[in-house]
This record gives structure tokens, C-alpha cells and sequence, in this order.
């Protein structure tokens, strides 16, 4: 497997969240020591060459979402755990780097990353390469949300679907059908009371103007033309709706004013929320 067939939108969130590390001011939405080189492009010294390229306005705008909905999925998680959660699945865990920088809470809980094969394959040369060490408590499973449910594929690793789970659906549900979605969701449902995930969903509201419409125009453009183009888009309050009609017990939206008033209040490097990606929270 080589690493040039990895997804060109894994690598773009990977090399951002790099730059956040290396150019945002402290302190840092999120600390993740172990992106800083992981991928060809997320160097120190790569980054800085290109420092006032990252630091254009549309660049700023993606990495702060890139950054703040994992630290937002990081904080549920650690609520999660403290509630009783033993199992923690990222469902389409591109070069999320959690799993290699766990904190001490998370070292009693199973980690599960869920993505394609190639892009797992990937994965797994960018960490050798980089000799990043496999968890012991991690376990990979390779699937596609197209053509298996997720109950199918977790079974092949062992899975416990009797123990409270909290998993992260992060920058995947655009690059999949509803019915995907769906299937994927109901799966989630039958995990026990307690279990919960965050997921992210590009909008479907036309009524974005400025920097938001021309960054949804720009990155719906380059995602197309790499052979990833968005499917799935939700208006907010229609997506809430349809999660608790689903069976989930609450289904919470974390506007992007409020995530700017966890994350990046008083910043003075330009990151704020984007309007076109936003963050569900819901539990069972």
C-alpha cells in the first residue's frame, strides 16, 4: 500500500491540525505533539515555509473546525468515561491521532478506529514511518459504511455491544448516502443506555454569504475534484429531528457561537467557528 492512495481530505485535516501546533498562539485549542510531522507537508519546518499561506482566512476557518471538534469529541469522551463508557469507537478515523497521545483516563477504556481498508493501510505506513508505537488497548477495524453495517464490521474485532460506548463521526457523514447514515445510526442505537457519539454535518442552508460561502464553495470544489465529493448535507434543526425520531434519548447541536465561547475566546489568531460544518451531540 502506498501512501499517495491515502484520502487527500484525511491528509489536508492532518497537515491543519499540524499547523495549528506550530503557528497558533497558545494555548492550543487541542495539543497534539504527535500530527506535527505524521504526513508528508506536517513538519515543522514545512509549515513554517508556508506560514502565510495557512494564516489566509479560509485556511484559518478550516483548521479552528478541524481542531475544535475533536477537542469537543475528546471532552464528551472524558465525560463519557467518567459515566461509565468502556469502549471508545472513531468511526472513520482517518489520521486522528487520539489513540497515540491518550491520557491516563483513557487507558482503562478500548479503543476502536473504524475506516476504510486502504485508508487504514495508510494509516498504519504514515506510523511506522514515523515510528509511532501501536496502544496496546487500540484495535483497528477496516470497513466501508457503504457496503457493511458497522455491527457487521465491529464483530470481526471483537466488539462488546453490551457495554456503554461513546464514538466520534467526524468530517464522514458528507461522503455518505443517507441510507449509510442511517444504517449506521441505528447501529449506534442498540448499544446500551449511556452510550453516545458526536458527529459532524456540513449544512444544507443556501443562506451562507462572505468567508463561510466562499470556503463551502472552495472546499465542495476541491473534495469533487479529488474524487470525494459531498452527498450528505443537513439543516440543523431537520438533523436533530430526525435523531431523536430515530430513538436517540437527546440529540444536543453545539452551535458554532458556543464553540467559540469554549474554545477559542480571547484568541487573537484569527480561528473561529465556521457556519457551513457544524457538531451534533446525541446520546441513547
Amino acid at each position: 500500500m502506498q501512501n499517495a492512495t491515502a484520502s487527500w481530505t484525511a491528509i489536508y485535516t492532518s497537515i491543519a491540525r499540524a499547523a495549528h501546533q506550530v503557528l497558533d498562539q497558545p494555548p492550543k485549542v487541542i495539543e497534539d505533539p504527535v500530527v506535527v510531522g505524521l504526513v508528508e507537508g506536517s513538519s515543522a519546518t514545512q509549515i513554517q515555509a508556508r506560514a502565510e499561506e495557512f494564516q489566509g482566512p479560509i485556511q484559518c476557518l478550516a483548521r479552528a473546525m478541524f481542531v475544535m471538534r475533536n477537542r469537543l469529541a475528546e471532552d464528551e469522551l472524558r465525560r463519557a468515561v467518567a459515566a461509565g463508557a468502556e469502549q471508545y469507537l472513531m468511526l472513520g478515523a482517518g489520521l486522528d491521532t487520539f489513540a497515540y497521545r491518550q491520557p491516563d483516563w483513557a487507558q482503562g477504556i478500548r479503543l476502536i478506529e473504524v475506516d476504510h481498508p486502504d485508508s487504514q493501510a495508510c494509516k498504519r505506513d504514515y506510523l511506522h514511518a514515523a515510528r509511532i508505537g501501536i496502544p496496546h488497548n487500540l484495535s483497528f477495524c477496516a470497513m466501508d459504511f457503504e457496503r457493511m453495517s458497522l455491527r457487521k464490521g465491529l464483530a470481526a474485532v471483537g466488539f462488546d455491544p453490551q457495554v456503554p460506548t461513546f464514538l466520534s463521526w467526524l468530517g464522514v457523514t458528507q461522503y455518505l448516502e443517507r441510507a449509510a447514515i442511517q444504517r449506521t445510526l441505528e447501529d449506534v442505537l442498540s448499544l446500551p443506555a449511556g452510550s453516545g457519539l458526536v458527529m459532524s454535518f456540513i449544512i444544507s442552508n443556501p443562506g451562507l454569504d462572505g468567508l463561510d460561502q466562499e470556503a463551502m464553495q472552495v472546499f465542495s470544489s476541491l473534495v469533487a475534484a479529488r474524487g470525494e465529493p459531498w452527498i450528505s448535507c443537513f439543516e440543523p434543526g431537520q438533523l436533530q429531528q430526525w435523531l431523536l425520531e430515530l430513538g436517540f434519548a437527546e440529540a444536543l447541536l453545539v452551535a458554532p457561537a458556543e464553540l467559540e465561547q469554549r474554545y477559542l475566546a480571547g484568541r487573537t489568531d484569527g480561528l473561529r467557528a465556521p457556519l457551513f460544518e457544524q457538531l451534533m451531540i446525541a446520546r441513547v
